[in-house]
Order: structure tokens, then C-alpha cells, then sequence
């Protein structure tokens, strides 16, 4: 149901394919190559993702998930404040 892997084959791979060589063959090595990157990939991602919550749900995840995210937010918070100050100061 998603669409995503086939539009990038059919706009992306093309260009990558020899006019005069054979179409099946190319387009089955070229789609191989992208399913396995796309593969592998995924299986990292999905690691990750399991050592992540892992860490998370630890003593110390909350912790560090509410220090990033307040500096997150005073970084925002800062930004905006120095760009409004520029733009006072240009009116």
C-alpha cells in the first residue's frame, strides 16, 4: 500500500540502465540491489529502535529524554527571541 518504493524505482532507476543492454536483466539486478539496501537498512533501524526503548525505559532514558527536550525547546526558544530582537531592532 505504499507507493513510495515504486515511484523511486520507476523516476530513480531508469537512469541507471544501458540503453542497449537487456531491460529484464537490469531491472531485476538494479531492483535486487535496492531491496537488499532497503533490507538491511531496516534491520538497523529496527536494532536501534529496540536498544533505544531498551535505554528508555531505563533509570536513566526519562532523564536524559526530558534534559534533550528542554534544551530543545530553550534553543527554540532562544532563536525566536533573537530573531524578533533583529527585526525590532530594523523597524
Amino acid at each position: 500500500t505504499n507507493p513510495q518504493p515504486l515511484v523511486f524505482a520507476l523516476s530513480v532507476l531508469p537512469q541507471f540502465m544501458d540503453p542497449a543492454g537487456s531491460y529484464a536483466w537490469q531491472a531485476s539486478v538494479l531492483t535486487a540491489a535496492y531491496s537488499a539496501l532497503v533490507f538491511v537498512g531496516m534491520m538497523i533501524y529496527a536494532a536501534l529502535s529496540a536498544r533505544a526503548r531498551a535505554f528508555i525505559r531505563g533509570e536513566r532514558g526519562p532523564l536524559w529524554v526530558k534534559r534533550i527536550s528542554a534544551g530543545a525547546f530553550f534553543l527554540l526558544g532562544s532563536g525566536m527571541l533573537a530573531l524578533s530582537a533583529l527585526r525590532f531592532m530594523e523597524a
